[in-house]
């Protein structure tokens, strides 16, 4: 299998954990059809997590509440994340928000700097003898919530550059 992109988040929210597909709720839609506007098309797109389930403690009412995963849950589920890139072979992975770019950065990419800095940046990733490239971009949550629509234009625009890079052969500008 190989999808031309691997759009990679942190964690499911429960929704996604439910029914078993990523990005199931409202930001996930809003999130397919920025990707759709900037040309790609469904069978181009894998869509992940970093981290396999949703993660959750038990809140004041006894319920589940949502919670950032911990490094140790973001460490157990890497071999499957790995193995996940390894099998779809994605030309280029984009992470969702500066969390689920940490990921990587704690695999080799060691600047700390602030999630919009990074954005629309190219960094090299590899495993074994795979190589490829990840794009850090905004999270849609924070797109969608996001007072200014310029915030919207810039998600789309890191998701047409990977496009035009990978399909007309235009050289990589960094936002």
């Amino acid at each position: 299998m190989a999808s031309t992109i691997m759009v990679i988040g942190l964690c499911p929210c429960l929704n996604d954990d439910v029914i078993g597909h990523p990005f199931s709720d409202g930001y996930g839609k809003w999130m397919r059809k920025a990707i759709r506007a900037a040309g790609y098309e469904r069978g181009q797109v894998y869509l992940t997590h970093a981290v396999k389930c949703y993660p959750s403690e038990a809140g004041k009412d006894g319920h589940n509440v949502g919670r950032q995963p911990t490094d140790e849950e973001i460490l157990l589920c890497q071999p499957f994340l790995f193995e996940q890139i390894k099998t779809i072979k994605p030309k280029m992975i984009i992470t969702l928000g500066e969390n689920a770019f940490n990921v990587f950065r704690k695999l080799g990419i060691q600047e700390k700097r602030k999630i919009a800095s990074y954005r629309g940046d190219r960094y090299k990733f590899g495993i074994g003898d795979f190589e490829t490239h990840v794009v850090p971009t905004l999270h849609p949550q924070l797109v969608v919530h996001a007072s200014s629509k310029l915030r919207k234009v810039e998600f789309v625009k890191d998701f047409k550059r990977t496009h035009e890079f990978l399909f007309s052969g235009k050289d990589w500008i960094p936002s």
